[in-house]
């Protein structure tokens, strides 16, 4: 399942143009900064807990979303997070029954030394083996 969920959600955000205008790559490792050019997209770690419920085995777990960006502010970061957030909602797994991906938390940081920005993400997940 979880390489179901991870497939499906890089495909769909890699898919979409919108957001590959805004954003320079979508990787699933961070890349070294000398080969990286900005703003760009890590999908993170997902992780999951058994959740059997009403006879139904399923799973409900988080994944982790990081954009980094060197825009001297939160604009370009908020804006790449509409995107995100809108593609997320239309993401699916034909391999699970029920399935849903929505953004639980979320938090801005400055790196003032690399003069880098970061949003980091992390979704909820939950759906049924």
């Amino acid at each position: 399942m979880i390489k179901e969920i991870q497939g499906a959600i890089f495909q769909a955000l890699s898919n979409d143009e919108t957001l590959n205008r805004k954003v320079k790559s979508i990787t699933d490792y961070l890349p070294g900064e000398e080969e990286q050019e900005f703003p760009f997209l890590v999908i993170g770690d997902l992780q999951f807990t058994p959740r059997n419920t009403f006879g139904s085995r399923g799973k409900e777990g988080s994944i982790a979303l990081q954009v980094f960006s060197k825009y001297d502010g939160k604009l370009e970061l908020m804006e790449i997070e509409a995107e995100i957030e809108r593609i997320l909602v239309t993401v699916s797994v034909p391999a699970l029954g029920f399935f849903n991906l929505e953004v639980e938390d979320e938090l801005f940081s400055e790196d003032e030394k690399d003069q880098t920005f970061q949003l980091d993400l992390r979704c909820r997940v939950a759906g049924e083996d």
